[in-house]
């Protein structure tokens, strides 16, 4: 009698070392839990004042730059459509007053560039315009692309500019090409250009400029030789207009002595 109750102890023992391990097991766990969990929320928080502690040592550009978003819309603002389509066909008809009007700046030489390639050009199609938000408030970078036709060729070039549309000191939109704007915007500009979706479409227009010219040998061999044909004809231009002047002078002259 006195083995079986023994027995039974020694079982009942056992059992109870059994739970007694299993709880404290439980606990060390909770208690591991407890710990990390408590260094965790401690590393978040170390973070987030490291966060703000960089974020305030941050300059206002700075500050802004981050809160800019470069998000490319198409053909999302129809006035900038039109802005871009008016002037792609001005650059075409040589209308210079527009050009004037419209540009932020425009010089002599620039005039007298687009005055010699419009000889050359038909017209432009097939425009469309990404903008993303410019440095400025309401303002916009502008990547406009589209298909240009040359005078004597059936095959359409494919091309894109990147421009800067935004208000002057009255008020007025003008765009603004790279070498008319400032260090703080061209600087913002190149931000903006050398986002992933912004490069994406460059090189599908590369792509499609190359694929062009491969599948027409006449268009080709005029875009090879476009900008040297450009430059002749400004040299020619300034020729004419030399001449002129001089005949001009010595008629001013001839008519002073007599």
């Amino acid at each position: 009698m006195k083995d079986n109750s023994k027995s039974v102890l020694e079982k009942v023992w056992i059992i109870v070392k059994k739970n007694i391990l299993v709880s404290a097991t439980l606990v060390f766990v909770v208690i591991l839990l407890v710990v990390s969990l408590g260094i965790v929320g401690i590393t978040r928080i170390r973070e987030k004042k490291a966060r703000e502690r960089a974020y305030a040592a941050l300059s206002d550009e700075e500050k802004a730059l981050l809160a800019q978003d470069f998000t490319l819309v198409k053909d999302g603002y129809d006035f900038v459509n039109k802005a871009m389509t008016d002037y792609l066909n001005a650059l075409a008809s040589n209308d210079q007053s527009y050009l004037k009007q419209n540009l932020f700046s425009i010089n002599s030489n620039e005039l007298d560039n687009i005055e010699v390639k419009s000889k050359y050009i038909d017209f432009y199609d097939n425009i469309v315009c990404y903008t993303q938000q410019g440095y400025e408030d309401e303002s916009f970078y502008v990547y406009t692309t589209y298909d240009i036709h040359f005078i004597g060729y059936d095959t359409p070039v494919p091309g894109i500019i990147g421009l800067y549309y935004a208000k002057d000191s009255t008020g007025v939109y003008r765009i603004f090409k790279k070498n008319h704007m400032s260090p703080e915007v061209i600087a913002n500009f190149y931000i903006a250009y050398m986002q992933q979706d912004v490069q994406d479409i460059y090189n599908q227009i590369s792509l499609k400029y190359n694929e062009t010219l491969e599948s027409d040998e006449d268009i080709s061999d005029f875009m090879i030789a476009y900008h040297d044909i450009m430059n002749d004809d400004m040299v020619a231009l300034n020729e004419e207009r030399e001449r002129i002047a001089a005949e001009q002078a010595s008629a001013d002259e001839t008519t002073d002595n007599g």
